[in-house]
């Protein structure tokens, strides 16, 4: 599943505040858009990622999950902090930058 139009490029820069008030935009316009809301649960994984918060954000990655199986980023990001050891890589977001 690809991120919606103007919200790749504010993951990819980790500009997660923006990017969590792109898709709350878009929820409250679209609400019966379920994928709305993984990408919100996406999106603070990613947050509790970068402030070393591991074990929170698998909860938010498996919810994302459970709301749209086919969110390759999230299994993915769910994928690299688990690893061989289980332990996170230094940036298991995928962000280019």
């Amino acid at each position: 599943m690809s991120a919606p139009p103007g919200l790749q490029d504010l993951l990819d820069n980790k500009r997660w505040a923006q990017a969590r008030a792109l898709m709350q935009e878009r929820t409250a316009k679209e609400p019966a858009e379920r994928s709305h809301l993984a990408w919100l649960a996406y999106i603070k994984a990613c947050e509790f990622i970068d402030s070393g918060e591991t074990l929170q954000a698998r909860r938010e990655l498996v919810r994302a999950l459970a709301i749209e199986p086919a969110l390759a980023q999230a299994k993915a990001t769910l994928s690299a902090l688990n690893g061989p050891q289980g332990a996170p890589t230094a940036d298991p977001t995928g962000s280019r930058r």
